[in-house]
């Protein structure tokens, strides 16, 4: 029951579970299908399992008087996927990083807070060693999702490197475009109407850019 809870949760939110053994579970979220906000999709999925188990934890409790309690942890690098399944770093990280949550709590890594911080509240941890872990890892408490209403967005960037050549393309295009919308004319005497087309991986930047 825990099991197909936690599946219905995960599908809702675009993730597949690709490790069920035991009494733990892999999800993982950006494969097959991409989006410009898993990390986000993974922490609501997260906080959905917690919800819905403690749910069925009640039922449980009242039926056969046991108790059923979850961790979750939220991890997010760049995978190698073989036959199907991640191979790298990342799953070590969500499964030590986990072990380091209290229980119906979620918790996400440096890295996965630094993608979903303005959408969700969160309690820092500090640096945890985590075994098997080269480096030190920033952990986080979600504590829930923020308010996006009264949401002050961080209008700050770093600042754009490399590819100029592309991007000084792109800028005289889109001079060219303002231009031609003021005159009611064509671009670079083009007959059609023109356009861009920016492809790449999530979250390299073409929402930004």
């Amino acid at each position: 029951q825990y099991q197909r809870t936690c599946d219905a949760v995960a599908e809702r939110f675009g993730g597949i579970i690709e490790d069920p053994r035991g009494d733990g579970m892999l999800v993982r979220f950006g494969d097959p299908q991409v989006h410009e906000d898993d990390a986000r999709r993974a922490v609501l999925s997260g906080l959905e399992m917690v919800r819905a188990v403690q749910e069925l934890g009640r039922r449980l409790h009242a039926e056969y008087g046991v108790e059923l309690h979850i961790r979750v942890a939220v991890h997010t690098d760049i995978v190698v996927l073989e036959a199907g399944l991640v191979s790298g770093s990342a799953p070590n990280v969500a499964a030590r990083l986990q072990a380091c949550a209290r229980p119906d709590t979620v918790i996400i890594s440096d890295a996965t807070h630094a993608l979903v911080r303005d959408h969700f509240e969160v309690e820092s941890m500090g640096h945890v060693e985590l075994r098997g872990v080269s480096r030190p890892v920033a952990g986080f408490t979600v504590m829930g999702e923020r308010d996006t209403g009264r949401l002050k967005v961080d209008t700050t960037f770093s600042p754009f490197v490399g590819r100029r050549a592309e991007r000084e393309e792109i800028e005289a295009l889109w001079r060219d475009t303002c231009e031609s919308w003021r005159r009611g004319g064509a671009i670079r005497g083009a007959t059609q109407p023109q356009a861009l087309l920016v492809t790449g991986a999530a979250g390299i930047g073409k929402s930004r850019l």
